[in-house]
């Protein structure tokens, strides 16, 4: 039976890592994607970005990613728009054009986006809670210049029920660095709007003359290795049934032979035989049953993802089906 838990677990596996394959929509994301370049071309960035960011949401991949951070830059969201960049840089294929404009944007990004240090005053109590605008920073955020966004925030100490504030306009490049204390008694309750009021950062109409990311497919994922992986497990598994199940005969023969024709002289370890043999049995049919599903799971992994030379043509020929006949697994393809 102890052969049975890794089974087990390799099959909840399975439907946890199908559940996440397929629980995108990526027919929407594409189509939010191109709504969104259209939006961009038209200068309309706050629907292009509310597009590219449910696309991403939908299908995360890192040519969305790449757009988004290009509209939220124009959008002044610069913070924003440099932690974007840094991330799609990392996602793309090696030689992908794309990395090398995420990086220089990021680059330039990095230069301009405002950082805040905040640092509690020595006697400030440990149950005390510090804040940006409705962010909470722990200990760890404590002295380290954090990135923000263009414009008003407040840094905010709360201890019971009052709140001592500290306003701050956050520049290009700037830092800002703020010595917070704790309320006394005589400060205000706290407030459930902490940003102050402010102009908001101002767009800069340079960036428009800027040409948009390069726009590329994005290869679908490839989920050929985990496909192997589960195909691997799947025939360990029908060689537990296999091997389990021959020793499930054996011991159903014998108990024949210890038994007699009418089952009449059974001993005790013909009892324990066969109760053995029952539970053996078992096993190997649970262990055929998973170690199949196992296969067909990743057999269609395996099929169903592009190769690598699709991949980086960007290609998406070849037709795959697949299905189980009375007879075994039916696959039939064109490549």
């Amino acid at each position: 039976m102890r052969r049975f838990v890794p089974l087990a677990a390799a099959f909840a596996m399975t439907v946890a890592w199908s559940n996440a394959a397929w629980a995108r929509d990526p027919a929407a994301a594409e189509a939010l994607y191109r709504s969104g370049r259209d939006a961009a071309k038209k200068g309309d960035w706050d629907k292009a970005c509310a597009q590219f960011a449910e696309s991403q949401r939908l299908d995360p991949a890192p040519g969305t990613l790449i757009n988004l951070a290009d509209c939220e830059e124009r959008r002044g969201l610069i913070a924003s728009a440099w932690t974007h960049y840094v991330e799609a840089s990392t996602q793309f294929k090696h030689g992908d054009s794309r990395i090398k404009f995420a990086k220089e944007r990021a680059a330039t990004l990095d230069k301009k986006v405002p950082r805040l240090i905040v640092k509690l005053e020595p006697n400030t109590p440990a149950d005390a809670k510090v804040f940006r605008d409705d962010v909470e920073l722990g200990t760890a955020s404590l002295g380290v210049p954090l990135p923000v966004e263009l414009g008003p925030h407040v840094v905010s100490v709360k201890l019971g029920g009052a709140e001592k504030r500290f306003p701050f306009n956050a520049l290009e490049g700037s830092k800002n660095e703020i010595l917070a204390g704790a309320p006394s008694a005589s400060d205000p309750p706290p407030t459930a709007s902490p940003t102050p009021s402010a102009p908001a950062p101002k767009h800069d109409a340079s960036q428009d003359s800027r040409p948009p990311p390069p726009d590329a497919p994005d290869p679908p994922p490839d989920f050929r290795a985990m496909g192997w992986g589960l195909a691997g497990v799947g025939v360990v598994g029908i060689g537990v049934g296999t091997v389990t199940g021959l020793i499930a005969l054996n011991k159903a023969d014998e108990v024949k032979k210890t038994c007699g024709p009418e089952y009449l002289t059974c001993t005790n370890e013909s009892v324990d035989a066969a109760s053995g043999g029952k539970m053996l049995s078992t096993v190997s049919t649970v262990s055929f049953i998973l170690g199949g599903a196992l296969i067909v799971g990743g057999v269609y992994f395996i099929l169903t993802s592009p190769s690598s030379s699709s991949q980086k043509k960007g290609a998406t020929g070849g037709t795959t089906a697949l299905g189980v006949s009375p007879t075994g697994l039916l696959v039939r393809g064109t490549f």
